[in-house]
């Protein structure tokens, strides 16, 4: 989906529920705008609650992407607009 050179990987097949959360909580909190994150994904039952923590982690562009043995999220950290 995006230049390899682009972004980084996170894989967290095989972890369980809900310590994937927790990780993938910690990294999105720790990207900056415009920083571009994979994370791998086995659970197809975790991808909405995954999602969902995402966006709250801050403005961040989420897709999916369905591979016949896992899923990926494409997370892009967006700016955070002030008022």
């Amino acid at each position: 989906m995006w230049p390899m050179e682009n972004r980084s990987r996170f894989n967290l097949v095989g972890v369980a529920w809900p310590l994937c959360l927790m990780k993938c909580n910690q990294a999105v909190r720790q990207m900056s705008p415009g920083d571009k994150l994979e994370v791998m994904l086995k659970d197809a039952d975790v991808v909405d609650e995954m999602v969902r923590l995402v966006t709250r982690a801050g403005p961040c562009r989420v897709e999916v992407e369905r591979h016949p043995t896992y899923i990926s999220l494409h997370l892009t950290k967006l700016e955070t607009r002030r008022k």
